[in-house]
């Protein structure tokens, strides 16, 4: 799990060094650090496909409400998560060499490499945490690097445009997922997915009522979660 502050200690890195790194070297630092986080992760993916078993971190509580509920600070790593961030950093290492290689005489080439870096950390942040709360920081956090990295060239008009339909966009999808955490909060009590995973089937026939029409919790819960996915990834029919 120490991979992922890893990857902070890279993000901190070069947003503070920047200046004296140059593009060049602001490139390699980084890839060095992806490269050695990839190495690591690959050899703990390796463990979990030979013996099957999974890592569990749990701070402790973070924030909580007495009899309502509360937010803890918990990471975990499966063969999923193990898989995903594989897959988004090895991307994110191929976008950096082509950022340099195709854009090196631009005048903000460092923005969108440290851009880069702080948009994949977050990505991979998104697939270890397992608690709603994060869920929610990452997510806030993954829409905001997205939009800066929209509106890159922010001195062209339709570069401003598109961030703004970015921005628009980007707020109805939290709109869903922010239903998702309060139907969360208020039926289940607890931000923690493995409370939540627990009582799944006793909301197997749980039904919300606005006046005559019931809906099932978990389809409403669902459906929140798939359009907050689909409308942040820009998926049909939310692809402007």
């Amino acid at each position: 799990m120490f991979f992922l502050f890893f990857l902070l200690f890279n993000c901190v890195s070069i947003y503070f060094f920047r200046k004296w790194l140059g593009p060049v070297g602001l490139y390699c630092f980084s890839s060095l650090f992806i490269i050695i986080t990839i190495c690591g992760i690959a050899f703990v993916f390796f463990k979990q496909l030979s013996f099957g078993n999974y890592y569990f971190f749990d701070a402790g509580r973070i924030f909580y409400i007495y009899d309502f509920f509360d937010m803890n600070f918990i990471f975990i790593s499966d063969s999923l998560s193990t898989t995903t961030s594989l897959l988004v950093l090895t991307l994110t290492l191929f976008a950096q060499f082509f950022g340099v290689e195709y854009m090196y005489r631009e005048a903000f080439i460092m923005r969108l490499l440290y851009l880069l870096i702080f948009f994949a950390t977050s990505v991979v942040f998104l697939f270890y945490v397992y608690d709603f709360f994060l869920v929610l920081v990452v997510w806030e956090l993954i829409g905001l690097f997205s939009l800066l990295l929209v509106n890159f060239y922010s001195v062209r008009i339709y570069t401003i445009k598109a961030a703004f339909k970015t921005f628009i966009f980007s707020r109805l999808s939290d709109f869903f997922i922010f239903i998702a955490f309060f139907l969360i909060v208020v039926s289940v009590g607890s931000t923690d997915f493995s409370i939540l995973f627990i009582q799944i089937p006793f909301f197997m026939f749980y039904n919300v009522y606005i006046f005559n029409l019931g809906f099932n919790f978990l389809n409403i819960l669902t459906l929140c979660l798939v359009f907050a996915g689909a409308i942040k990834a820009a998926q049909f029919p939310f692809h402007v």
